[in-house]
């Protein structure tokens, strides 16, 4: 399947419905790397007319979708292959009720090992929130979060030595 002047309003369902009863699908697109202009720009190359999307339209198409996207192939030119893959959304820690809670959130659990700080959009907001809060003029700081307690590494990171030291983290 390749999509070239489709609008995303054609797209998304067709994906959607592929997605229904299959686990991975792929297709062709503009190569994002011909063009810079906004998601759903006309470009023209070779004398015939595409919408244009980024890379991020895509990340954000397979995330909407529950899916991941595979590193883009090169394919016959002036296109790419995309490939998203179904994430396993059934095998969630959120949907775990046999574990106790201790071990669902604890140190052993699988949620343990998710690293929130190196997910871009959290560390963002998380960095803001600091910024927001006046940080460096805290000298106690509650943790109400669960999981690996990385935070206060954001914290420590922001923060002079002597600053940090002062603070009383619970």
């Amino acid at each position: 399947m390749t999509f070239t002047t489709q609008s995303m309003q054609e797209i998304f369902p067709i994906l959607q419905s592929r997605l229904k009863v299959e686990t991975s699908i792929c297709f062709e697109v503009l190569n994002p790397d011909l063009d810079d202009g906004y998601a759903g720009t006309i470009v023209s190359i070779d004398h015939q007319r595409y919408t244009y999307r980024g890379y991020k339209s895509w990340t954000d198409l397979a995330e909407l979708l529950m899916c991941k996207m595979l590193t883009p192939k090169e394919s016959n030119y002036p296109f790419v292959t995309i490939y998203f893959q179904k994430l396993e959304t059934k095998n969630s820690f959120h949907l775990d009720i046999k574990s106790p809670k201790e071990e669902k959130y604890g140190i052993e659990s699988r949620f343990s090992q998710i690293y929130k700080m190196e997910e871009p959009s959290f560390f963002y907001y998380y960095d803001k929130a600091l910024t927001n809060v006046n940080i460096e003029t805290k000298t106690r700081v509650l943790n109400l979060g669960i999981n690996r307690g990385d935070e206060f590494k954001v914290i420590k990171n922001r923060l002079d030595t002597n600053k940090y030291q002062n603070i009383e983290f619970v």
